[in-house]
């Protein structure tokens, strides 16, 4: 679009140019003739049909202009559906699409309209912690699970900085500037933000400015670029998303968007579609693990399987193993007895058992977090959480 409004601008702004272009051809050609013409009847005759050649060009030549006029008209008409004005329904959910979300740090900040500028001090159940990455937050929420009798305690060290929707950054001096803030995302009640969609990133939006008819081509990498840009348009600007574009939903499927009113629809469609997880519960995801627990305590167990790199199943034979309530374990074989300790957390949509055996070789390759897969009354699975050396670790446990 903005190839073509550029196109048009330029022979719009250039008519005089060309019609003057016109007029002194036609000069050039009369004092041609004048020259050539042997007689007054001869002169005349031609200028006379000059004249009328004239007369029809500059005819065409306006016809044109109305005819570029119009096509102007249409292309920065804000009804026309291939562009966005400021204050379209789409522009507004392009915005609250793009726009920061907080909820991913509620437990630190307990309010969806913020986001914690990382790193950031805390002390969780008077345990020093630094929170230097997002994927950090999961070790506020171990500490506050380790124990469902007391009461959780949650102490920020100030001065912090914090994110607004609209991405502007913040600094909070102590916890009544924390709490000014909460109250004010309260007041205005859910927020705004869509989070069941997202957008695949880098594509192009061509911004037109039409009261100095200029045109411009940006290309958006995440969503604060696409969230200033169409926050800033105003009156005089219009957008135009060059598609196809692609869109990511709850689901984690991808959609191929084509025009603007596939992407109104779906945004609309998506906006409730999921758990936008708005509470204070970090990631609102625990498992409840207690039939697995209960299962694991029962009796003693031996391993029938494990690989890494190699099959290593061989180097645990002969070992039993028996898990306590008290979150210990033993290892046996022969008569020898090697301690160890076990613990179970299901904040990340997984069951996960973390196992920790003071030992060296093979147990020690039980030292890892690792995902229950599968369990029975006489079976459980597991699956390492992270690759170790780039190779998925798989070990089963099967009941004596």
């Amino acid at each position: 679009m903005h190839y073509l409004i550029g196109f048009i601008k330029l022979f719009y702004n250039l008519r005089s140019k060309i019609l003057f272009f016109f007029i002194s051809m036609v000069g050039v050609l009369i004092a041609h003739q004048f020259y050539s013409c042997k007689s007054i009847k001869c002169f005349m005759t031609t200028m006379k049909n000059y004249f009328k050649l004239l007369t029809l060009l500059s005819g065409l030549f306006l016809l044109s202009l109305a005819g570029c006029q119009k096509e102007v008209e249409e292309i920065i008409n804000p009804q026309n559906e291939d562009v966005i004005s400021a204050d379209s329904p789409l522009s507004d959910l392009v915005k609250r699409t793009s726009m920061n979300d907080g909820s991913p740090d509620n437990i630190i900040d307990k309010s969806s309209c913020l986001t914690v500028v990382l790193p950031v001090s805390v002390i969780a159940n008077g345990n020093d912690l630094t929170i230097s990455k997002p994927d950090d937050y999961v070790l506020i929420e171990r500490i506050f699970d380790e124990s469902d009798s007391d009461d959780d305690t949650l102490v920020i060290n100030f001065p912090i900085k914090v994110l607004l929707p609209d991405y502007t950054e913040v600094t909070l001096k102590d916890y009544d500037d924390l709490e000014d803030l909460q109250e004010e995302c309260m007041e205005n009640g859910k927020d705004p933000d869509i989070e069941c969609l997202d957008f695949v990133y880098p594509f192009n939006v061509s911004i037109y400015d039409i009261l100095n008819q200029v045109s411009k081509v940006i290309t958006v990498n995440n969503d604060k670029e696409l969230y200033t840009l169409f926050e800033d348009m105003d009156e005089n600007d219009l957008a135009s998303i060059n598609f196809p574009l692609t869109v990511m939903l709850s689901d984690s499927t991808n959609m191929v968007i084509t025009d603007n009113k596939m992407l109104e629809d779906i945004i609309e469609d998506a906006e409730d579609q999921c758990d936008e997880d708005d509470d204070n519960d970090y990631n609102d995801d625990d498992i409840d693990d207690s039939a697995f627990v209960d299962i694991l305590l029962d009796g003693t167990w031996h391993i029938s399987h494990f690989t890494d790199k190699n099959d290593r199943t061989d180097d645990f034979k002969g070992y039993n193993f028996k898990f306590f309530e008290d979150e210990y374990a033993t290892a046996s074989k022969d008569g020898e007895i090697k301690e160890g300790e076990w613990e179970t957390y299901g904040d990340d949509g997984v069951l996960v058992i973390e196992l920790e055996y003071e030992a060296d070789f093979p147990l020690d390759k039980l030292n890892i977090d690792w995902i229950v897969t599968e369990y029975s009354t006489d079976k459980i699975k597991l699956i390492s959480e992270k690759p170790e050396d780039g190779v998925t670790v798989t070990v089963t446990f099967e009941k004596n």
